[in-house]
């Protein structure tokens, strides 16, 4: 049993703490449902985000992640994931972005990893969130009549054996799953058209719900990361992500990998990406197994500014436990 919660949170970081303690029971040994946990220590920290930003409409995944993640906390959407970095950018108060960072089936959200190396914000946590897709469209509607299916291409991808099966319905690409649910519903006499989102954008633009769960594979999870402006290492943290630009010279990445290799540090994911600005040049993100405070790690990252033209720790914070996703309930 947790006796002294005593820390300084920032709102960013106290729901961290949350996230290392959501398996502990409270309540005469009852598990304390996840949101309702971080809603109780929230309650003893004295300050806040303000806003959380996120890209996306309302009922939009990324809108479910930070719901959960940020429980209580007023959110803000924007069109695009380059309008709400900016958002966090020019937030003068207390504030979060909670952005999809890769999915389990169609790998990395790149224009979230191409915003890391332009913004100096921080990651301070994760949330892996389990994706439902569901058809919606206006009432009166059915899998008969509907001939035009709108949602983001990632979603129209993730449901693709559903368009197999229904050869008579035409996928169409929109900016957003939930800006999909958005439209049809502003066109409530056409049955016609419909949209693959969250059973939450249903009941958020007065939607029907004419089939559940019509994603291709079960194991279809969308992992968020949490970021802020403030840099800080969350209690329980086990995880470190960090940027580099290898120099030019031949074997530089190998050398790049053996900091970490040669230490044992697990290599958890690898990305590269161009580097804004200079053509043909990439940067590489990596995921590593400890934290900066780990004296193996801090070696590795003093040996790998030998090997790179520039580098940056994007945060340390604790890895989200639950493999299979958390699921939403409405």
């Amino acid at each position: 049993m947790i006796k002294d919660l005593s820390f300084k949170g920032d709102g960013v970081n106290s729901f961290l703490i949350c996230r290392i303690l959501h398996r502990y029971r409270f309540k005469n040994g009852k598990s304390m449902e996840f949101s309702l946990l971080q809603g109780y220590f929230y309650r003893m920290i004295s300050q806040q985000p303000r806003v959380v930003f996120f890209q996306g409409e309302p009922g939009a995944y990324s809108d479910l992640a930070a719901s959960r993640m940020l429980p209580g906390i007023p959110r803000q959407g924007f069109l695009q994931f380059s309008q709400a970095f900016e958002a966090l950018l020019q937030e003068t108060g207390p504030a979060a972005g909670v952005f999809p960072i890769e999915n389990s089936i169609y790998g990395s959200v790149h224009p979230v990893f191409d915003l890391l190396q332009t913004y100096d914000f921080h990651i301070t946590g994760e949330f892996r969130l389990r994706i439902e897709h569901c058809l919606l469209a206006n009432s009166g509607a059915s899998a008969e009549t509907v001939k035009t299916v709108y949602s983001h291409p990632q979603a129209l991808g993730q449901c693709e054996v559903f368009f197999r099966n229904h050869p008579s319905m035409k996928p169409v690409q929109w900016y957003d799953t939930a800006g999909s649910a958005r439209y049809v519903s502003e066109n409530p006499a056409d049955l016609s058209i419909a949209a693959i989102a969250s059973e939450e954008a249903a009941r958020v633009y007065g939607l029907e719900v004419l089939k559940r769960n019509i994603e291709s594979f079960d194991h279809n999870f969308t992992r968020f990361i949490l970021i802020g402006k403030e840099a800080g290492i969350p209690a329980g943290s086990n995880k470190t992500s960090v940027w580099f630009e290898a120099k030019d010279e031949p074997g530089s990445l190998y050398h790049c990998i053996g900091c970490f290799a040669s230490r044992n540090i697990n290599l958890l994911k690898i990305e590269s990406r161009p580097v804004w600005g200079k053509p043909w040049k990439h940067l590489f993100y990596l995921d590593i197994r400890g934290t900066v405070t780990d004296s193996s790690v801090q070696e590795a990252l003093r040996q790998l500014t030998g090997f790179t033209e520039v580098q940056r720790v994007l945060g340390s914070y604790p890895e989200d436990q639950v493999k299979e996703g958390h699921g939403f309930s409405l």
